[in-house]
């Protein structure tokens, strides 16, 4: 009256209630993938409420800081603008790690403004067994002052 015993494809018995173990390690360098932007206008990463208040037809400096998060190198770099369209950068290849800035110049509208910059780059090896695309965004605001608001602060002496 002894417990069950089964044999496995190898043709050793195990037991019912046999602790059984295995160890079969392996090491490998898993690949880091992402790609961040930071927008900014006039120097701001203006993100929240009403952003930078600038005043109507102002020189407006839009800047997209692209940093490549992976540990491998990408190509095919763009960088467009959901309102401004694409964004001129020095580059389209982007090392491991290196970070770029890419800009464009224009005058602030009538209003509150938000517009989402959007990156977009491949891996440069062209591996097609792997996701070969990666991207990301982020938002700046401008608000333009009101001309009322502008002779008011005028008159005050601001």
């Amino acid at each position: 009256t002894g417990q069950p015993v089964f044999v496995d494809s190898s043709g050793s018995e195990i037991r019912v209630g046999e602790v059984l173990e295995a160890d079969d390690p392996a090491n490998y360098h898993g690949e880091i993938v992402g790609l961040s932007i930071v927008k900014r206008v006039n120097g701001s990463d203006a993100n929240d409420g009403e952003g930078l208040v600038v005043d109507l037809g102002e020189r407006l400096v839009f800047t997209y800081e692209v940093t490549n998060l992976e540990n491998v190198d990408l190509a095919r770099l763009a960088v467009t603008d959901d309102i401004l369209g694409a964004i001129s950068c020095p580059t389209a290849e982007l090392a491991a790690g290196a970070t770029i800035t890419c800009t464009r110049i224009t005058s602030a509208t009538s209003g509150t403004v938000t517009n989402i910059g959007t990156a977009t780059a491949w891996r440069a090896d062209g591996d097609p067994a792997v996701l070969s695309s990666v991207s990301g965004a982020d938002p700046a605001r401008y608000t333009t002052r009101t001309p009322a608001l502008t002779r008011r602060r005028r008159q005050i002496g601001e």
